[in-house]
């Protein structure tokens, strides 16, 4: 029967944590020696716990989302044994049963051969490390494991509006299931684009915070990002008097909202606000007012002003995502999601818009403005919004994009360890793996490498990604990216934690990552981060 969470015996002396979306928790990675699972607590935040949907708890804690115990799945993997040949299928009807890691959320079709969150988890503490198969057991092969699975609209929304509160929830349910001086390691394999990059966001202060209320034996590790080669961020330096021009270019068939903001000092160093105007020019010519911070312009896809708003630009000089000033474009699809023609008073206009902007105060402004990397519904998948060098114009100055400061925002609080991609085999950093330094912020005033390692998540140019765990156990897959090099990099803290005599304190993490990219390690998995080019 489903019990309630304070029924558990939720305390223990370590665990892997994982926050990310698509669980196989039936997978024989995640189960002992005995065949029982290691899996402490499967949180699925999407789900809601209805009357009449058995094996499942409610998560008391947070009024919201469904929670698989232990025993419930032990229960659960008596009634689908795995063949004694090793092609175990048969956890897929009850994953069936379960309405869980269905193709599209959808009952009737059917489950999905790989997930994200299955492959995160192997790396970070499957029965055998998938860089290294054939070495001996480590720490994190038996240690328990939990899994907090993200809400799939919350991992799909390109805004990442709901990701902080689900992240952040996500982290305080973990930290309840490990005694209050026990090794913990949390693993986020998630991230958004846009955010103030300084450390000063929400959910960067919120965890940065619960890592200063645990200072021992608990480690953050968040992937970098893949946005290096995304033309997602522009840096543009506007002189007193100037006025300098972002070029964003929207594709033909994105049929998701767009965003992008542009963020800077909200102060002169003399003290004085900087008085930055703004304004948004479509591609077929309209465009907004020219606002100063306090106002917001609308651009509507029709002749008369109470049409439909396609796009929408608001310049604010405080927001609660961060300490500087932000103007933010929001745009509408540019197509339909079902494949039809776009409906100009529905659909913003796909093509180049252009963000002007002017600097009217007496000193210089720097001005960073990100793209929010969005998940296209439809092929080619890496078309989605970019920064463009626009043209030059009598009085204008075109911005180009560039690959420095494309950090996942999550990855510039202070005390949360980021790990960039590695290719092992050349020992070079992978070429899509975000790049620092961060906007500013306490981090950034540290002298703190950003990322602070580099972690394999190549096994070579040829042989892009490593191996570990799909769907259906016995069956493998390859996955790349920071995704892989954060459950890299967890893995190995962990095992340096258990095996450390003496508390680790956060002081500490850096020093240990320091030894783990030594070159005369004979393992090659990481990196000390290069400079900044």
């Amino acid at each position: 029967m489903p019990r309630s969470q304070t029924d558990q015996d939720s305390q223990r002396n370590r665990l892997i944590g994982i926050i990310d979306s698509g669980c196989a928790f039936l997978h024989p990675a995640f189960r002992d020696d005995h065949g029982a699972t290691r899996i402490v607590q499967f949180w699925d935040q999407g789900i809601a716990r209805r009357h009449g949907r058995r094996n499942w708890s409610p998560a008391s804690h947070f009024g919201y989302g469904s929670v698989l115990w232990h025993d419930d799945i032990d229960r659960l993997l008596t009634l689908h044994l795995p063949s004694a040949m090793g092609q175990a299928d048969d956890e897929i009807h009850t994953y069936e049963a379960l309405q869980h890691l269905l193709r599209q959320g959808r009952v009737g079709r059917p489950v999905r051969r790989a997930m994200h969150g299955t492959h995160v988890l192997d790396v970070a503490g499957g029965r055998r490390d998938p860089w290294n198969r054939g070495a001996a057991p480590d720490a994190a092969s038996s240690a328990p494991l939990a899994f907090v699975q993200l809400p799939r609209r919350t991992a799909a929304d390109g805004t990442g509006g709901a990701l902080g509160a689900h992240l952040l929830d996500g982290v305080r349910q973990l930290m309840t299931l490990v005694d209050a001086d026990g090794d913990l390691v949390i693993s986020i394999s998630q991230g958004t684009q846009a955010g103030p990059h300084d450390g000063s966001s929400m959910i960067e202060s919120a965890l940065d915070e619960l890592l200063e209320l645990r200072p021992n034996n608990f480690a953050i590790v968040v992937g970098a990002g893949n946005a290096r080669l995304s033309d997602c961020h522009a840096v543009a330096s506007v002189p007193p008097g100037q006025t300098v021009e972002l070029a964003l270019h929207i594709p033909h068939l994105d049929s998701t909202d767009s965003f992008a903001e542009c963020w800077y000092p909200r102060v002169d160093p003399k003290g004085q606000p900087h008085r930055l105007s703004l304004q948004a020019v479509a591609p077929d010519g309209p465009a907004s007012h020219r606002l100063f911070t306090g106002c917001a312009s609308r651009l509507v896809g029709g002749a008369r002003t109470t049409d439909p708003a396609v796009a929408m630009l608001i310049h604010e000089a405080a927001v609660p995502g961060g300490a500087d000033a932000m103007a933010l474009l929001a745009l509408s699809p540019a197509s339909a999601d079902d494949g039809q023609p776009p409906k100009p008073k529905l659909h913003a206009p796909c093509g180049t818009w252009t963000l002007r902007i002017c600097n009217e105060g007496t000193e210089p402004c720097v001005v960073d403005a990100w793209a929010e990397r969005d998940e296209p519904v439809h092929p080619p998948w890496n078309d989605f919004p970019r920064w463009r060098v626009g043209r030059a114009g009598v009085t204008t100055h075109p911005v180009p994009p560039t690959a420095q400061g494309t950090l996942n925002t999550l990855a510039t609080a202070q005390h949360v360890l980021v790990a960039g991609a590695l290719v092992k085999a050349s020992r070079r950093p992978s070429p899509y793996s975000s790049l620092g330094p961060p906007r500013g912020g306490p981090r950034l005033a540290a002298g703190l490498p950003t990322p602070n390692v580099l972690a394999a998540a190549d096994a070579s140019t040829q042989l892009p990604g490593v191996r570990a765990a799909a769907v259906r156990g016995g069956d493998t897959v390859r996955m790349r990216g920071t995704s892989v090099a954060a459950p890299t990099l967890a893995r190995q803290l962990f095992n340096a934690m258990v095996a450390s005599p003496q508390p680790v304190q956060r002081g500490d993490w850096q020093v240990l990552i320091d030894g783990l990219a030594d070159p005369l390690q004979a393992d090659g998995r990481f990196m000390p981060t290069p400079p900044t080019p």
